[in-house]
């Protein structure tokens, strides 16, 4: 694959060591535990935020992930966003993670962990069920089977019909990448690692001509990783980035 095209996905990576790597992600910034919010509106709406995500059912946004890696759900996924399953669990993933973090709330942790054990299923049943295209991956886009078959053989209709696949993706990045960075997980890392050498392997055979480069609404949010100062130099996946 050419030099353009690696580095859109292995920018995904930032392939950092540490246990808490905040500052690596942003260096300019103090830890989220440093900050104690006192009476008064912004902790009104920091505690209303908590109380509202407490409320989500965590075995429904991980339904379409069982789904998508041949695993039996635990419970009906939410049909708000339909056609656009999976990358709430991202969200919610990088919610638990922040908001541990910042207030300490073992809720927060206990959740964080049982979504990370789930995606070790998860990322262990796409392997088995899914060798030849599923080896490391962590998403739960409707009909991922199909859709990257195709889109690693370089036939694209199903890619482009398909509501922002990359951008559903990056949601579960980003959480795996928050778990890691703000609470120190090596699961967390490990995963969001493995997950990144899917991408990679995913479009290993394609080229800048022949890859469907699309910023309207699939790669762009990637870009937002690209910057970041912690993947590791001498690595393979800093060889792709550059």
């Amino acid at each position: 694959m050419k030099p353009r095209l690696l580095s859109i996905f292995a920018a995904l990576l930032f392939a950092a060591l540490g246990a808490h790597a905040q500052d690596r992600l942003y260096s300019n910034e103090f830890p989220l535990g440093d900050v104690k919010l006192l009476d008064g509106p912004l902790k009104d709406a920091r505690d209303l935020n908590l109380e509202v995500l407490k409320q989500y059912d965590v075995d429904r946004m991980l339904a379409p992930y069982r789904k998508e890696s041949g695993l039996e759900m635990k419970a009906k996924p939410y049909p708000n966003w339909d056609g656009l399953d999976g990358h709430i669990a991202g969200h919610y993933l990088s919610a638990m993670a922040m908001n541990y973090a910042a207030t300490g709330e073992e809720w927060c942790r206990e959740r964080m962990e049982y979504m990370l054990s789930e995606l070790k299923e998860v990322h262990a049943a796409h392997a088995e069920n899914h060798p030849e295209w599923g080896v490391d991956y962590i998403g739960g886009f409707p009909g991922s089977d199909a859709l990257w078959t195709s889109f690693k053989k370089g036939e694209f209709g199903i890619y482009f019909g398909a509501w922002a696949p990359f951008y559903n993706l990056h949601k579960m990045y980003a959480g795996l990448r928050d778990a890691w960075v703000y609470c120190g997980y090596e699961d967390a890392k490990e995963m969001f690692l493995a997950f990144s050498d899917w991408a990679i392997a995913l479009t290993a055979d394609l080229t800048d001509e022949t890859y469907p480069f699309d910023y309207s609404c699939n790669m762009h949010t990637a870009l937002r990783l690209f910057p970041s100062p912690a993947i590791r130099p001498g690595s393979r996946h800093h060889a792709a980035r550059i």
